[in-house]
Formats: structure tokens, sequence, C-alpha cells
């Protein structure tokens, strides 16, 4: 367009009148054919007054039973015919003229009745962008030698994935950025990074992008000492998700059917084409949708198929050569389950005897069938059990009691086991971030130091772990609830009261 126009001002230079004219026709032209590809409409308005009228285009579509289709448990037989004038509207590929062109002058409709409030959508938004930190810094974790965190910059609109060494137990030495989705999303309409895994080893990285808004992933894998994508490795047509083998020379990633619905685990080598990957379940029930992840412990790759009411998961031991796909329990009617792995165990939340808030059972690795089930924790009615997050010394369950959102976390040492687990209220923190942090089985906690006037600091420590240094600068006494860096839980109420006192403030325990 640019090389066109100055073509066009050159030529009025050397012949003013003809070029002119020859210009004004061509910029007529490129207007009227700016319209009909856009809106689909040469000359007239692009809407009514009362908006955009569709084409009503009279379509029959069957509800119930259907001869070769899965249509669900017990579908209507005979099946019900309706009409529905608006199903050409459908269009999954994204690529239907007579859609998008429709959906063009809706969108001009609605430019033109809301203008009037361009002023306080501006004011609206610069005053919700003015209560966000827009440079931060998440918390890091530890991962090995590493500790990976992400961060913000005012301004760009991505993350920014980083890592520094660790030293004495804390980020030091220089930041490597791993991965700038701001760079990645330069120069495109859309950018949806869905994962982002760093290798066992720590020299490469696997991310997962749709740079289209289809929701289909390609994998990517980085080598982190060069910068540079690994040639080779570049998967197509994933679901978003991958997930690292026990060493880096084996990835783990989910494929879609026709319907969008991921039903394909694989299994990749690095170093060879995509084609030899080798399929190692596929979900036929249309009702089901498969996911995959890695438990905490890093040995073992749970694949998970679940609908609304009923759920299946399959574990695969990576510590194992030759291992395949186990069941944990097959499927069942209105039975919804999770599967997590601790020591000699694997640790499972399901909704099993009628227990709909959810309990917590245990079950041995080497027969974790239904009926090796055993009570772990006792089922309490008020308490909903969303989630866990196990580790080496400490098992963290979140959900709602009484249905205030908790945080219950839970010492697995003997000593511990005797005095109880404690229960954290996690509206009084939730201000301050996520309340959950796990990390590769390190559980953090911060003494998050709420003073009563608009200044906020946060002091980051380990689960009866604190890093006092900052502390003890202006507090020494508290040294004595300090021996070489330990704090028993049975201190933490005295510590608080004494950092409540020299700073006048509140104090909250927060899990991050």
């Amino acid at each position: 367009v640019r090389a066109a126009f100055e073509g066009l001002q050159e030529l009025v230079v050397k012949n003013p009148i003809p070029a002119a004219v020859g210009a004004s026709a061509a910029l007529a032209s490129g207007y009227f054919l700016y319209r009909w590809r856009k809106f689909g409409v040469w000359f007239g308005p692009v809407f009514d007054d009362d908006g955009v009228h569709p084409v009503k285009i009279p379509t029959k579509l069957i509800f119930g039973k259907v001869d070769g289709e899965n249509r669900g448990e017990d579908p209507m037989d005979p099946p019900k015919y309706l009409e529905d004038p608006y199903f050409w509207m459908r269009d999954d590929d994204r690529k239907d003229r007579a859609v998008i062109t429709h959906l063009n002058r809706e969108n001009a409709y609605f430019d033109h009745k809301t203008r009037h409030l361009q002023k306080l959508k501006t004011q609206i938004y610069n005053e919700f962008v003015s209560h966000v930190k827009e440079t931060d810094n998440e918390a890091p974790y530890q991962h090995d030698d590493w500790f990976y965190y992400t961060r913000t910059v005012q301004g760009l609109a991505y993350k920014i994935h980083c890592r520094k060494p660790a030293v004495a137990g804390a980020p030091g030495g220089e930041e490597q950025v791993l991965l700038d989705i701001n760079q990645l999303a330069r120069g495109r309409s859309h950018c949806d990074v869905s994962c982002v895994s760093v290798s066992p080893d720590h020299r490469l990285l696997a991310y997962a992008v749709d740079f289209v808004g289809y929701e289909t992933y390609e994998v990517h894998v980085k080598d982190l000492s060069t910068g540079q994508p690994l040639r080779g490795d570049r998967l197509a047509d994933t679901a978003g998700e991958v997930v690292w083998g026990r060493t880096p020379a084996t990835l783990f990633y989910t494929t879609m059917d026709p319907e969008h619905r991921p039903n394909k685990v694989w299994r990749h080598a690095l170093g060879t084409a995509q084609a030899g990957d080798v399929c190692l379940r596929e979900e036929a029930d249309q009702l089901f949708w498969m996911s995959i992840g890695k438990t905490a412990s890093e040995r073992f790759l749970v694949v998970s198929m679940g609908s609304p009411t009923r759920s299946e998961c399959h574990t695969l031991d990576l510590f194992a050569e030759g291992a395949t796909l186990q069941v944990v329990q097959p499927r069942e009617k209105d039975h919804l389950y999770s599967v997590e792995h601790w020591g000699n165990d694997l640790l499972i939340v399901t909704n099993c005897d009628e227990c709909i808030n959810f309990k917590l059972m245990r079950a041995p690795v080497a027969s974790p069938g239904r009926a090796s089930w055993k009570e772990f924790m006792k089922y309490d009615c008020e308490v909903m059990i969303d989630a866990i997050s196990v580790f080496r010394r400490h098992l963290v369950l979140s959900g709602r009691c009484k249905g205030v959102k908790m945080v219950r976390i839970i010492d697995l040492s003997a000593a511990a086991a005797a005095a109880g687990d404690r229960d954290l209220d996690a509206d009084a923190v939730a201000h301050q971030g996520p309340t959950i942090k796990v990390s590769h089985g390190v559980l953090r906690i911060a003494l998050i130091i709420k003073p009563h006037k608009s200044e906020t600091r946060g002091l980051l420590c380990n689960p009866g772990v604190v890093d006092h240094s900052k502390l003890t600068e202006k507090i020494p006494q508290i040294s004595r609830f300090c021996v070489g860096g330990q704090v028993a839980n049975k201190n933490l109420s005295s510590l608080r009261r004494i950092i409540e006192h020299h700073f006048e403030c509140r104090v909250f325990f927060s899990s991050f």
C-alpha cells in the first residue's frame, strides 16, 4: 500500500491533472474493495439503524439417537427434529466469508452505538491499570540448582520466564531469560502460550504456542545454552499439554480429534520426526476429554480421562524400563477422582461412597484399585477438597470449610501427626497473590507484613525454615525462636506477636 501511494504521489507531481483524477479513482476503488472484503457490501450502509439482521436459513437438527453416533447415555428414541435458522453461522474453521463479514458488520454497529463512551472506556481502563503493579516479579521457587520465576514489565502484555542460580538457598547471580513471550508475539495478532516446562536436566525448554486463536498448539523445544530452537523437534497440532519424561530424551503430549477433543497421548523421542511418535492411549468415548501431567515426585506420568460425572486415571512409571500405562480405577457412573503420589502410595481425592465434598484415600502403588483404597483422612461433610499438593514431608489441601476458602497444611512426620493439622484462612491472604505456590517438593510459606497504612512488605520462608536475617536486623530478640534457621510450628504464634508489636501491623501466614 505504501509503495502504491508513493507511486501515486510521483505520478501527481509529474502529471498533475490526469494523475490526480487517476489517483482519486484508484483510492475510490480501493475503498469500495475494502468495504466488500470486510463487510460484504459495495455501496450503501454497513448496518441499519436498528442493527444488523442476519439471514435466516432453515436447517433441521436431530436431537436424540442417531445411528453410528455417540449421543450419550439413553438418548431420546425416536429422536426429535428441530429447526435452527442460524445454524449456518457455525464455522469451525473460521473461514466462512458470510460469517466473517456478518460479524464485522455487527462489530461496526457496536462501535457506532458506543462511540460516545470511548472517553469513559479509557478512563475506566486507566483506573483499573492504576491498581495493578505492572512491573512485578512472581515469588521464585527452587528446583535443584535454580530459582525459577516469571516477571512482568509495564507496557508489555505478556510474561517473561526467567531463572537465577541458587546461591546459599536464595536466588543469586545473573538472570537468564528463558522465554520472553513479548518477543514471541511481536508482529502477530494473537499469541497464547499454554505450557512452559524445563527439562529434568535444566538444559532444554519446551513450550506450546497458538498464534491463530483456534486453541491448536505447536510445541517447540529450545536449547537454553544457545537460546536457539532444536530443529526437527517441532510438534504440530497438539492440545497444548507437554510433559517431560524421566530424562530430556522423551516428551509426552496430547492431540485432538476433528471435534477438537483431546483424545490421544503420544510419546516423542527428541531428535526424531513426529511421524514416528508412539501413541500410548486413545480415548474413543466422545464424552471424555484427556489430559496429562506428572506427579510431584516426578515418578509417574498421569493420563486422566474425564467427563462431567465420571473419570479414569492411568499411571506410567517413568522410573521403570518398559513400563506401560496402568489403570488406577476403571470409570464408574457418578465417580470422580484424581491421583497424586507420595512414598509407596497413591493419594486419591474421590467422591466415592456418596462423599459429595470429596475425601482423601490412599492405595499401594502396586495395587491401586478401589479394593485397596484406605481412608487417609476422615471425611468431613463441612470440608470441600478441591485439590492436593504433595511434598516430601508435607501435604497441602485446598478447598472450602463451611463455605469459606481454606488451606490445610498437614505435616506428614510422626511428631506433627500427634499435634494435629493447621488450617489457614485463604481469604485473609488472597490479596497477596496465589494462596498456594508449589514446586518440586518444596512448600513455601510467606510472612506477609501488612502495616495499617498503605505500605506492604513481604518476607519469604520455608515451612519450619525461616530466613530471619531481615527480621533479626530490626528485632534481635526473635533470634531465640530461630535455631539454625529452624522455627518450630509452636513458636510461630510468638513470632507473630513480636513482629506485630514492633511494626505496629498485622501479620498473616500465607502459602505461596
